[in-house]
């Protein structure tokens, strides 16, 4: 929300005096009392001057008798009533005015504190190109799929990211996009499925641009390679070019960011079934340092990094796809167990960590927005979340090193997922009626007879 956002801002009606609210706002004496307050004084004084009609009502003798009748005995016990009724209101004005101050405070720091989120955000175009694909149309509810493009970059531009990932030779290279996933949300935001090509398949890129080149149109090359063909918009323009899917957003991490958000969610866990050690070996040369015994454990900081770049001790790119979807999944989980959405000081957190790890494109590129996005997946339940990596086979021109896909079962999934069909089991069938419930009390089905012996 920005300034013009606040509700009643411009639109403020008129602000009731203090009086109307039943207490006073008499201004301040030079001496700290109010016009109340001196009143009380002179009463309790007897105050020269004072007119004989404020004399006989305050009960008190002609004005300049010392006040040492019963009258005046009466006149200083009603000021001093008066005093304290005064002493009461003074209290309470006070307490307003600290209220108020409060307020202004708390709004004031939350308004900055939303300008230093907006701050951090960093942006880039949606598209890189043109692919031609258009949105879905609504359903008959007026709602259309979600689809967010998830960017794993492996940049070494700053310090940070080459201790993570070594490479300081890299540091001027433009960054791969190392992990690629659509996430996509059903219509009606009951179902998603996160969807993944291998690194290294090679797919049509289009052409692309950036602010600084235009980068023409190859077949030849893996779809990491489209980040740097002009940027997270040219890997969105490809998977669209490839998948006839619009995707609305992209969103980018790199390495750094993955630790810090690993470390504010506290941890994601992930399980194997044998112990994992991916390293170096005479055989097969680099490797992502993963140590890991066998069973579930939380993992975060570097060795959530490790996890999501390791391939060698997966076996496969295929099964690296799955590891990060392990990954994803248990992140989901562990959101939703601490309240992310709805806890107020756990969303401060996130909201901070995020918006320095994430890069988007330009119209998610606010926190309000952001914040909107996030909403579209508090309703997916974990078992309505699938995650499928798109088959593959070798590359035949480079078989040890490149993918391709399987034509008709990813034209299958693109489809699938044009048509807004959910991959998981766990939902109601399209068209399915509601079962009919039991008129009367179920009865307990009878125990099957023991077989005789």
């Amino acid at each position: 929300m920005g300034r013009n956002s606040v509700r009643g801002e411009g639109t403020r009606g008129r602000v009731p005096h203090a009086r109307e609210s039943g207490w006073d706002d008499e201004p301040y004496g030079a001496d700290g009392t109010t016009g109340a307050d001196e009143r009380a004084v002179a009463g309790e004084a007897g105050a020269e001057g004072a007119s004989p009609r404020a004399t006989r009502r305050r009960g008190g003798g002609p004005a300049g008798s010392g006040g040492t009748g019963p009258a005046a005995a009466g006149g200083r016990a009603a000021a001093r009533r008066q005093a304290k009724k005064s002493g009461k209101r003074k209290a309470l004005r006070w307490s307003a005015i600290t209220l108020s101050l409060l307020i202004l405070g708390t709004a004031g720091a939350g308004y900055l504190y939303y300008e230093h989120l907006n701050g951090n955000i960093r942006g880039g175009a949606r598209a890189g190109g043109n692919s031609g694909v258009e949105k879905a149309k609504p359903n008959a509810l007026g709602d259309t799929p979600l689809n967010i493009l998830l960017i794993g970059s492996d940049s070494r531009a700053d310090e940070k990211n080459i201790a993570l990932g070594g490479g300081r030779n890299d540091k001027n290279r433009r960054p791969l996009a190392d992990v690629q996933m659509l996430l996509h949300i059903s219509a009606d935001r009951e179902n998603a499925s996160i969807i993944s090509i291998p690194r290294d398949t090679v797919v049509p890129i289009p052409e692309c641009r950036d602010e600084n080149a235009t980068y023409p149109a190859t077949t030849n090359r893996p779809i990491n390679e489209s980040l740097q063909r002009g940027g997270p918009g040219c890997t969105l323009t490809t998977w669209e070019s490839l998948t006839g899917v619009y995707i609305d957003h992209w969103m980018m991490i790199d390495f750094a960011g993955v630790v810090a958000m690993a470390d504010e969610v506290g941890g994601v866990p992930v399980c194997v079934k044998t112990g994992v050690h991916d390293r170096s070996t005479r055989t097969v040369k680099g490797g992502s340092g993963l140590k890991l015994a066998e069973g579930t454990h939380e993992i975060k900081g570097e060795q959530a990094l490790q996890w999501l770049r390791t391939r060698h001790a997966f076996g496969s790119d295929q099964n690296r796809a799955k590891a990060q979807h392990m990954y994803m999944n248990g992140m989901m989980k562990q959101l939703q167990k601490q309240n992310a959405w709805s806890d107020t000081g756990r969303l401060m957190g996130l909201a901070d960590t995020a918006t320095k790890a994430l890069i988007v494109s330009d119209e998610i590129k606010s926190v309000s927005a952001l914040f909107d996005l996030s909403m579209q997946l508090k309703n997916v339940k974990i078992d309505r979340l699938t995650t499928a990596t798109v088959p593959t086979m070798k590359y035949p021109p480079r078989p040890e090193e490149w993918l391709q896909l399987v034509p008709e079962s990813a034209d299958k999934m693109w489809t699938m997922l044009r048509d807004d069909v959910a991959l998981d089991k766990n939902g109601d069938k399209p068209g399915a009626k509601p079962k009919p419930k039991p008129a009367g009390p179920v009865k307990p089905k009878a125990k099957p007879e023991a077989p005789d012996s």
